[in-house]
């Protein structure tokens, strides 16, 4: 359907909540350090919130896995398009 309708450059992975859909900001730690485990608190230091329900995001060790897919997805997007001569 994306390929179909055209929409690969539309696209725009970790912008949303995985819970409710709702769209994420950036929030400095010091807003949220009370609400984080003492390994994340020493370690992260970039975190975004769901503007709608408050959940929290950062770049754990999954991040990169998660990456990796979204630009394989990407690229077999590409694959279908069709190219000028």
């Amino acid at each position: 359907m994306i390929r179909r309708l055209d929409l690969g450059d539309r696209l725009a992975p970790f912008s949303r909540c995985l819970r409710c859909g709702g769209a994420l900001a950036t929030v400095p730690k010091a807003e949220i350090v009370d609400r984080l485990g003492p390994v994340t608190r020493a370690r992260v230091d970039e975190f975004r919130r769901c503007l709608a329900c408050d959940h929290l995001y950062w770049r754990g060790a999954h991040h990169g896995g998660l990456v990796a897919q979204v630009a394989r997805i990407r690229g077999a997007l590409g694959a279908g398009r069709r190219t000028s001569a």
